[in-house]
């Protein structure tokens, strides 16, 4: 944003929090997880800006509890994760308590009156947010970012009224996308039960039934698919293809997992040689054969449309031998609703089921002329057509949706979702009073964590760190004296925040902040691994 709305400001998040901190493993100090006591939050437990307890699996005990003191959530707490999904946001409220959480979500606490909670929360949710955290974000098998790198996020701090307005339109506007959002999702199902429904009409004779009329057809009688013009043959398997012979760009072979929706979706990593095909002239597949899965889901079979595919170890071939029986009719029959339940139904194995050639054989195939089974290949194509056209309008309506919660909240920070009110109070004066109390405060009752609050009505220029007070005279080792350069005054460190970017051994930083605490440059709350430390 090149220009703040009137009366904004831009601080780091760590000048309008009393608190930043971050929780630890309770097993890491001996303590098991339990089936039921104090709830146990972790970042999967974090979804639409509230913890869902229904998703929580571990709880810990009142000692536990106690020994990670600094973790214990409060009422109003922001919780913003730090490693793993990087930027999920949720706020504490009285019913999620009581309640503890580990190191990968961060609790900032006590931003009012400065900032109200979910002002910041929504914040914190959005595109600005985020690409701060992408920029800090570190880690090779998992993300993660540092307290430090949170507390120095730059946020927008508008004046409280207008956060309150802005808040309450947030809420209003978000909740009609949520539900936007829910009534689209609903329309796959419903997709899916229509195909199925067709497809159901389809193999029983009811969507031909008009035109039997007009023809003056009778209904249909029934005999089995082995009883018709159709060949069935498994795909190799044993010793005849292993999977030492895959190669890349090859000639692909057809498995379950290449056949979607009535159509076949070729991997060219998944093929065979030149030379392979030769062993295996018998599994080739034509343009007119059914290729089935046979394995897993029931169901998956399409028409091949191309030349050079080659019949997977989990793929059936079905080949029509006369024109009797239309490819296209086939291939529905083995999609629906009954065929599918009847070789879920038929089928073997105790770890995957499979199909063979005798269960296949044996269902059940309507006597039914080609020109009929045409007429209803034409009718369900004009089916599924529309329902793909409304699947391409319900695609492109989520895209929209699914940007507008970023887009609403880019606009809320930038001034622009509601009108300014010139009597509002500008951030900058409130800021200002806070800092002169907090000053007028004896330094005895003083927080920790509660800095001065540099403010700018501008993009931010952060005031230079004072430099450390002499400290070669006080005989500190180097290690010593490397962290204190390394810590920042007023800012809450773990173990980890320091030692790991420092190459510190664990002897090396017991001994340095020994040193340290005893020479009154580091306070220490807490213990062990759940300890925090903080340069004064």
């Amino acid at each position: 944003m090149s220009r703040l709305p009137q009366g904004w400001v831009i601080v780091s998040l760590q000048n309008v929090a009393e608190r930043i901190t971050k929780g630890s493993t309770p097993t890491s100090y001996g303590y098991k997880f339990l089936s039921e006591g104090i709830a146990f939050v972790k970042v999967e437990n974090v979804s639409g800006g509230s913890i869902q307890h229904h998703s929580i699996r571990n709880y810990i005990s009142d000692e536990a509890n106690k020994n990670q003191s600094r973790s214990i959530l409060q009422d109003g707490d922001i919780l913003f994760s730090i490693a793993g999904t990087i930027g999920e946001t949720c706020i504490v409220t009285d019913k999620d308590l009581p309640a503890n959480t580990n190191q990968a979500l961060a609790i900032i606490r006590g931003t009012a009156p400065t900032v109200i909670p979910n002002f910041l929360r929504l914040q914190l949710h959005s595109e600005v947010a985020k690409q701060q955290s992408d920029e800090k974000k570190r880690g090779g098998g998992m993300n993660n970012i540092s307290l430090a790198d949170l507390k120095e996020m730059k946020i927008f701090v508008a004046p409280v009224a207008e956060q309150r307005r802005i808040v309450a339109k947030l809420e209003e506007v978000l909740a009609k996308v949520d539900a936007s959002q829910k009534r689209l999702a609903r329309i796959p199902v419903i997709l899916k039960r229509f195909r199925q429904a067709v497809l159901a009409a389809a193999c029983s004779g009811r969507l031909t039934a008009d035109w039997r009329e007009d023809k003056k057809l009778d209904g249909w009688n029934w005999s089995t698919l082995s009883n018709q013009d159709i060949s069935i043959q498994t795909g190799p398997f044993g010793s005849a293809l292993h999977k030492h012979d895959y190669v890349s760009n090859g000639v692909p072979l057809i498995n379950p997992m290449h056949i979607r929706e009535g159509r076949i979706y070729p991997n060219v990593n998944q093929s065979v040689s030149e030379n392979k095909l030769k062993e295996l002239t018998r599994y080739i597949l034509f343009p007119g054969d059914i290729v089935l899965g046979r394995r897993g889901e029931m169901g998956r079979a399409a028409v091949v449309q191309q030349t050079g595919l080659l019949c997977g170890t989990g793929s059936l071939i079905l080949r029509t031998t006369s024109k009797k029986v239309v490819p296209e009719f086939l291939c529905l029959l083995l999609r629906s609703p009954l065929t599918c339940a009847f070789l879920e139904e038929g089928s073997v194995g105790s770890t995957m089921t499979n199909l063979n050639q005798q269960i296949v054989g044996a269902l059940e195939f309507p006597v039914v002329g080609a020109d009929e089974q045409q007429e209803i290949v034409r009718r369900v194509e004009s089916f599924f057509s529309l329902a793909d056209q409304l699947e391409a309008r319900y695609t492109k309506a989520k895209a929209h949706v699914d940007k507008l919660t970023q887009s609403i909240l880019s606009m809320a920070f930038q001034g622009k979702l509601v009108p300014q009110d010139p009597n509002d109070e500008p951030a900058s004066v409130l800021l200002e009073r806070i800092s002169s109390q907090r000053e007028a405060t004896p330094k005895t009752s003083r927080k920790k964590n509660s800095p001065e609050i540099p403010v700018t009505s501008g993009p931010e220029k952060l005031p230079k760190e004072t430099p450390p007070p002499a400290i070669k005279r006080l005989h500190l080792s180097g290690v010593a004296r490397k962290i204190l350069r390394f810590m920042k005054r007023n800012t809450e460190y773990s173990k980890d925040d320091i030692a790991v970017p420092l190459v510190l051994s664990t002897s090396e930083w017991n001994s340095a902040m020994r040193e340290l605490k005893e020479a009154g440059f580091v306070i220490q709350e807490g213990v062990k691994r759940g300890a925090a430390y903080t340069k004064k």
